[in-house]
């Protein structure tokens, strides 16, 4: 009897994967008679190529994925009903040195991370969409909102406004960048239906419109003739947005009607879209772990698809802020309310840090079937020359060396004068004297200075940090995922085979860092961890993400 019941099972599932594979692809629906225009917005609902298009996005951002996971990633998305991925782009990534670019190929520590070509390329063999926000500001709980740090040796450069120097470098930025991206568009034949102009303008402390015009007319200039849109919480109002050109759309993680009311005051007989719908948030160090019930996320979740709007999930899936790519929030001008943000960007989201499935991927799969219309230069420095009391009696001929660590740079709110290390505004006193003259040496922890390490020691608990310390990790077999559990450990970076994986802090509220498989190797692999104050004789291993604020 069980075995007649399997064979009915079997035949019933075979059945619906051929009804399933019967179903044309969202490619072979919507360019089924050639590609005559783009994604439209000049009435209340989206129309692609002609045919009405409910957006149902995610956010996956590549650089925080190890590229042997993007396409796993993808499907997942996919898989959960969803058309469309959506992704920033990081300036400080793709040009890490004025003029030096890197898009996969430019031989930077991350150029791992960085084929957005191939990326955006899978997406479309993974039969999606793709949303392209290019900045130059992004935000995304990243170092200075992706501005590359080489910006700041231009005095008085002033960022996210029409100051003439700043353009200059962002013309030579997208002209790069955009040069990549016209063949994908999707009147092209790819997958880019629409781009994001600047990010959430509308809360710049300095609104300067000509800035918003000129980024328009240069992604305009260089080919982009796709959908342009710009977000910002509907309190924003058209404060940084030129309505006449670019559609609007909305942030928020809550009360979606609000904010879709609001948005349809503004731009009536227009289609509606949350570009960024929270169902998680995330961590700084020192707080308590973010997360977002699966019942409010429900909730929300539906009171959109049901509004109805088109939306996209920030996040879906967070990823990693490797090494000392982490962001900052501020909430004045001066840090006084300087707040870095973790390793982890888990997010709470619907696939977790490491890829896994959560509670609220299958909520969102079920919503989207059943409302769907559509087919299914960082680191440390270390400076030479806060009070600090100094009590030894040989001081003589002593020599002061001040260690700065980069927490990150804010990312967004009064962020434009992000300088690390020590400046005319941070002076240094010695018994009531100013102490100048500094020697400064930038350590940025790159793969080659990792390399070149020597001069090791036997571990010694008595030894003073901070202090690098070195081991040894013996895999057999293929390598997995798996997390470093640093709690025994006090603050500090960890590097996997010479790749800075990430910070980690006992303060919280991570406790673990994701090593995903791929950063490994069969057989022997190197551990380095820079320890800021007291090193533990071991480090462990856990099968588990880890969140606890102490």
């Amino acid at each position: 009897m069980a075995l007649v019941h399997l064979s009915v099972w079997i035949q019933v599932l075979l059945t619906a994967l051929a009804a399933s594979a019967d179903l044309p692809t969202l490619y072979e629906y919507y360019t089924a008679d050639g590609i005559s225009s783009g994604l439209s917005a000049d009435q209340p609902y989206f129309i692609l190529n002609g045919k009405n298009i409910t957006i149902y996005s995610g956010t996956m951002h590549y650089f925080r994925i190890p590229p042997q996971y993007w396409r796993d990633r993808l499907r997942k998305l996919r898989a959960a009903g969803l058309n469309t991925v959506e992704t920033y782009v990081p300036w400080n990534l793709h040009e890490p040195e004025d003029g030096l670019f890197d898009f996969g190929d430019g031989g930077s520590d991350m150029q791992q991370f960085l084929d957005i070509q191939q990326y955006i390329k899978m997406a479309q063999e993974e039969d999606l969409f793709v949303i392209v926000r290019s900045g130059p500001y992004i935000c995304a709980e990243w170092e200075w909102g992706g501005f590359p740090s080489w910006l700041l040796r231009t005095d008085g450069i002033k960022v996210r406004t029409s100051d003439p120097t700043f353009m200059t470098y962002v013309r030579r930025y997208f002209d790069k960048l955009l040069s990549l991206l016209i063949e994908l568009q999707f009147t092209n034949g790819g997958p880019i239906i629409a781009m994001q102009v600047e990010n959430e303008y509308g809360y710049s402390p300095e609104i300067d419109l000509d800035y918003i015009q000129q980024l328009y007319d240069l992604i305009r200039g260089n080919g982009i003739v796709e959908l342009l849109v710009t977000s910002d919480g509907a309190r924003s109002g058209t404060t940084g947005t030129l309505p006449e050109l670019l559609l609007q759309t909305v942030n928020f993680g809550s009360d979606p009607a609000g904010s879709f009311d609001t948005l349809k005051e503004m731009q009536p007989d227009r289609p509606l879209m949350a570009m960024e719908y929270w169902p998680g948030w995330f961590d700084h160090w020192s707080e308590s772990h973010h997360t977002v019930s699966n019942d409010t996320f429900r909730e929300i979740y539906e009171g959109i698809l049901s509004y109805p709007a088109s939306v996209n999930m920030y996040m879906f899936h967070g990823g990693t802020n490797w090494g000392f790519w982490n962001g900052a929030s501020i909430g004045s001008g001066d840090n006084s309310q300087f707040q870095p943000v973790t390793s982890s960007y888990d997010y709470d989201a619907p696939l977790s840090e490491a890829g896994d499935y959560t509670g609220k991927y299958y909520i969102a799969k079920e919503l989207i079937k059943h409302s769907s219309d559509d087919l299914d230069g960082f680191g440390y420095w270390r400076q030479e020359n806060s009070n600090i009391t100094l009590t030894s009696e040989d001081l003589s001929d002593a020599t002061l060396d001040i260690v700065i660590e980069n927490w990150g740079r804010a990312n967004g709110g009064h962020f434009y004068a992000q300088y690390k290390g020590l400046t005319e505004d941070n002076e240094v006193y010695l018994n009531d004297q100013k102490l100048s003259s500094w020697t400064i040496y930038p350590l940025e922890f790159k793969k080659s200075w990792i390399a070149a390490l020597t001069g090791w020691k036997s571990f010694d608990d008595s030894q003073t940090a901070p202090a690098l310390y070195r081991g040894t990790l013996t895999v057999e077999g293929d390598p997995k995922d798996t997390f470093i559990d640093m709690q025994e450990w006090m603050k500090g970076v960890v590097f996997v085979n010479g790749f800075a994986l990430g910070k980690y802090a006992d303060i919280g509220p991570q406790q673990t860092l994701y090593l995903p498989g791929p950063f490994l190797q069969e057989g022997e692999n190197e551990i380095v961890i820079f320890e800021e104050f007291g090193a533990a004789a071991q480090i462990k291993f856990s099968q588990d993400h880890i969140f606890t604020t102490h």
